[in-house]
């Protein structure tokens, strides 16, 4: 091999790893379930479902997959709660 290409494979595998490091999928789920989210959150089932029911109002990050099937994006979640922290009056 020539020097070219000596340096142009040592280019080609530094950029392949950095690739690679940069897509890397965290083991974290995006999406959570209410339970999950009520956990997080550390209220019960009632404030939860009270909370659900003013999402219109508040802004609750949840998606509704089917009827009976709801997620929660974690990240949207975890902004929520710091704005609702943020807003709160002490």
């Amino acid at each position: 091999m020539d020097f070219d290409s000596l340096v142009k494979e040592y280019i080609r595998e530094i950029v392949l790893e950095e690739l690679a490091a940069r897509t890397q999928v965290s083991s974290d789920p995006v999406m959570i379930s209410l339970d999950e989210a009520r956990r997080l959150m550390n209220v019960g089932r009632t404030s939860l479902y009270l909370i659900r029911k003013q999402k219109a109002v508040n802004g609750f990050p949840e998606v509704q997959l089917s009827e009976k099937k709801f997620l929660v994006d974690k990240g949207r979640l975890m902004r929520w709660i710091a704005s609702q922290a943020a807003g709160a009056s002490v």
